[in-house]
């Protein structure tokens, strides 16, 4: 197993590749060893005894090679490389070996005991690498990408349905809620959800209608209304390995409150430790599972008896990269570089999570007292700032005189249109109305004779206006 730093990295298991590939580098240090060893020797070894240590130094080297070019088969693979069924199967597989390490004792049952930690670790390890999967295929499908990886990228795959289709498995076929857990939800992941290339209308209706299963509501009662009939369904094997169950909703119901007994007892019948004999196990047989492009797959009746299951599938998945949230929301933008208006909240880290429910003060500080804020029950008015000499105390803006609102009243009272005016006047004011036409464009001659006429008679009498025939 991999270490725990202080940056809350998860604790995965090693693959069984590495531990190999671990004793057969000790075994060829030994043996290069003893070689060395024999040819120091005074007086020298037998030259069958020399072979002999040749041969195992080259044996052990060429199995090192052997493993080396294993690890290297499966380095650039995305998860396309392998149908949904195996992916499936091999999560399942790792999801029960963690299982059996759970120890479901009730004076030490917590989020932070050795097995649950460990288990929990691997579900959030999983899914932050399958967000890193599908966030870098995003990036592999763009036409200048000349990244090579296995297999090549196809124009009308998806990834997203890929892994959608391994979480169907994982929920009907082999009943692991965890490892289903996971795939769903590094597809609800922000930095994962805004990438459009991943979304087609088919794979959102699919993952909307499995996504309904781990809701909140009603304490996770989708959830565990499916769990409760997988139970049912099996509940005469009790010593089988049912199902393996999502952890996290178990935890904090504990968390908040008192039903340890009541969900340690839905764990122990999840985890069932004996291997049935085969007879047992072959009665109670669901009916195959049929998705497209893909044969039909069985589903198991006891996780225990998968097996070891596919080794390379295995290195594959506890190889691969771990980015927490914010290198994940790095990885994304530079896929697909944010909007001018788009803004992403970001998820807590799983190390956080487990424990939000336990949280109820500050975060500041634990000690931290609630604020509340005080209300005086007495309105003060502000009389304004104080003078340097405090002799004069601002009493707001003056109010307005009684003089001003009378003239404004009358102002706003209407008195009608103003009556005509007289069209004959004194010379003085025709020529100030003069003075006030304007002295725009130039008349002509005919136009200016005219005028000089009007302005005549006008002088000379008042004018009454065109005689009614």
């Amino acid at each position: 197993m991999t270490t725990k730093d202080s940056n809350h990295l998860p604790v995965i298991p090693l693959s069984p590749i590495i531990q190999s590939y671990i004793l057969s580098s000790n075994a060829l240090s030994q043996a290069t060893e003893k070689l060395n060893e024999a040819k120091q020797t005074n007086p020298p070894v037998s030259v069958d005894v020399l072979r002999r240590l040749i041969e195992n130094v080259r044996v052990e080297r060429h199995r090192l090679e052997a493993l080396n070019r294993k690890m290297q088969s499966v380095e650039a693979a995305t998860p396309l490389y392998w149908d949904p069924d195996t992916l499936a199967r091999q999560i399942a597989i790792i999801d029960s070996q963690l299982m059996n390490d759970v120890v479901l004792d009730k004076q030490d049952f917590s989020a932070k005991s050795k097995g649950i930690s460990r288990f929990v670790d691997f579900h959030h390890y999983l899914s932050h690498n399958m967000a890193h999967q599908l966030i870098y295929w995003v990036e592999l499908t763009k036409p200048d990408n000349q990244t090579l990886v296995v297999p090549p990228i196809q124009p009308k795959e998806n990834l997203a349905h890929h892994l959608l289709n391994v979480a169907y498995l994982l929920l009907h076929a082999y009943r692991d809620f965890s490892g289903f857990a996971a795939i769903l939800s590094c597809l609800d992941l922000p930095q994962v959800r805004r990438l459009p290339k991943l979304w087609t209308p088919h794979t959102r209706t699919m993952f909307d209608k499995l996504s309904m299963i781990l809701s909140p509501e009603n304490n996770y009662k989708a959830y565990r209304h499916f769990l409760y009939n997988q139970l049912e369904l099996h509940l005469a094997q009790k010593k089988m390995r049912i199902a393996i169950p999502w952890i996290q909703p178990h935890l904090a119901s504990i968390a908040a409150d008192d039903t340890l007994d009541t969900e340690l007892s839905i764990l122990e019948l999840c985890q069932g430790q004996d291997m049935p004999p085969p007879s047992s196990v072959d009665k109670h047989r669901p009916a195959p599972i049929y998705l497209d492009g893909l044969g039909a797959v069985m589903p198991v009746s006891h996780l225990n008896s998968l097996g070891p299951g596919d080794e390379l599938t295995h290195h594959w998945l506890v190889s691969r990269v771990y980015l927490d949230n914010d290198q994940l929301m790095h990885e994304s933008s530079q896929v697909l570089p944010l909007g001018p208006e788009e803004s992403i909240v970001l998820p807590s880290e799983p190390s956080d999570v487990l424990h939000d429910s336990q949280q109820k003060s500050s975060v500041l500080s634990p000690a931290a007292p609630e604020f509340i804020p005080s209300i005086s029950s007495r309105e003060e008015n502000w009389e304004g700032y104080l003078s340097d000499e405090d002799s004069e105390i601002w009493k707001g803006y003056p109010a307005p005189s009684t003089e001003d609102e009378e003239e404004e009243d009358e102002e706003e009272i209407w008195k009608g249109y103003p009556g005509p005016k007289s069209v004959c006047s004194s010379s003085s004011s025709s020529s100030s109305k003069r003075s006030e036409e304007w002295k725009g464009y130039h008349a002509t001659k005919m136009e200016a004779d005219w005028q000089r006429e009007s302005e005549l008679k006008v002088k000379q009498c008042e004018w009454q206006g065109y005689l009614v025939q």
